[in-house]
């Protein structure tokens, strides 16, 4: 039942309160126009057409997400006091996505199934909570593939980035095969400048499934929120932010049976990244169900698409902010539209260390 709230081998938005500017607005709406276009585009290639339909504007494919819309399409968000008062109660001011996804074999279609829902909660996420400054990163479950291992014995990484790219919880700024995302942070994640979200997460989204089958999320998730991969010019530098909520999406369809130590000790050291503050902190996970006597929402799970998770499920449902669903859901957009309300939840208690 969702409850909102180491396989050790080898979350955005600056959110404004409710005196956000006609600008402000403006940048929201633009970033809105973005993300239907880029969904429309991809029901049009589903349906085979090369073309959007007649309905989305020409322009607005070019239209940078954050830059001001034109006058005659910027609205007022806050033009009822209810709706302000809400928002303003909702909102924080800047939030840092970290997505885990398991690369072993078998997760082909969740990370497609992924890549799909990602536009619309981004979407519900500009909408709901304002969303205006935001990190969002990608890392997988395992430091090094089975090919990845076979290319180190005839080339072992050397550079920064050949370091980062066979490193436990760096973020990924590649396709799963060698391709360049363009980011456009420079980093090894996506911020507000990425002029098209969708695809720029698709690309390092999609980590591939020539990964080691001992998966280690946790495990991921706990060296790359560490301050060895948070220092200046570490691998995951300038991604978290001491003012941000973190929100972490874990995706996987087997449970973490490598990473060292028991869901309490992983809570702990995830708590001590945000100085023990649970409201900066939201859990997602995507994971198999079938441990237990009631589904989570989009389950049950048969066995071949994902084995039950106990202690990933114990893991996330020990935050305040906890949320789970079936990883093998066939849409993972309604467990993402529940998601921004828990995180609009942590976002109401949430207070920035600088203003405590």
């Amino acid at each position: 039942m969702d409850r909102y709230p180491e396989k050790r081998v080898p979350s955005f938005i600056l959110v404004r309160d409710g005196r956000a500017s006609c600008r402000e607005a403006g940048l929201l709406e633009a970033l809105l126009r973005q993300l239907r276009l880029m969904a429309a585009g991809a029901a049009c290639i589903a349906c085979g057409s090369a073309d959007p339909p007649d309905a989305i504007a020409p322009s607005a494919a070019h239209e940078h997400p954050l830059e001001p819309a034109s006058a005659s399409t910027t609205r007022d968000f806050f033009s009822d006091p209810a709706t302000a008062k809400s928002q303003q109660e909702s909102t924080c001011r800047k939030i840092d996505f970290l997505f885990v996804i398991d690369n072993s074999l078998s997760m082909e279609r969740q990370q497609v199934n992924l890549a799909r829902s990602f536009p619309g909660f981004m979407s519900v996420i500009a909408r709901e909570l304002r969303a205006a400054d935001f990190h969002v990163m990608v890392t997988d479950t395992d430091a090094m593939g089975p090919g990845e291992a076979v290319a180190a014995e005839t080339h072992a990484p050397s550079t920064a980035d050949e370091i980062c790219d066979v490193t436990l919880g760096a973020g990924r700024r590649s396709s799963h095969g060698g391709g360049d995302c363009q980011l456009a942070s420079g980093a090894r994640f996506i911020d507000a400048a990425q002029s098209d979200l969708g695809s720029a997460f698709g690309c390092i989204g999609h980590v591939g499934t020539a990964g080691s089958s001992y998966e280690q999320p946790v495990g991921a998730l706990l060296d790359a929120t560490s301050a060895k991969l948070a220092a200046p010019g570490a691998c995951n530098a300038a991604f978290l932010r001491d003012d941000a909520v973190l929100v972490v999406t874990i995706v996987t369809d087997e449970d973490d049976t490598v990473t060292a130590g028991q869901p309490e000790t992983w809570r702990d050291n995830l708590l001590r990244v945000k100085h023990g503050d649970d409201s900066a902190l939201v859990l997602l996970g995507l994971v198999g169900d079938e441990n237990r006597p009631l589904a989570l929402d989009g389950g049950p799970c048969p066995s071949q698409d994902g084995s039950g998770a106990p202690r990933l499920q114990s893991f996330v449902e020990s935050f305040p902010f906890g949320s789970l669903g079936a990883v093998c859901a066939s849409d993972y957009a309604p467990f993402f539209e529940r998601a921004v309300g828990v995180i609009g939840d942590a976002c109401r208690q949430f207070v920035p260390p600088a203003i405590r």
